[in-house]
């Protein structure tokens, strides 16, 4: 069954983790972002940086 969230974290070759069907945590080298997508709305927003 697949998650409501995903987690996902960015590495060199990809992201890497689960994909959720509503929305998605992806942790990068410069912060951590939500990411959501549909057929109405495509989206990363950042939450928070990192230095």
């Amino acid at each position: 069954m697949t998650p409501m969230v995903g987690y996902l974290i960015n590495h060199p070759g990809g992201l890497v983790g689960e994909r959720g069907i509503a929305y998605d945590y992806i942790l990068a080298g410069n912060g951590l972002f939500i990411e959501a997508h549909n057929r109405s709305l495509e989206a990363r927003i950042p939450v928070n940086r990192c230095q």
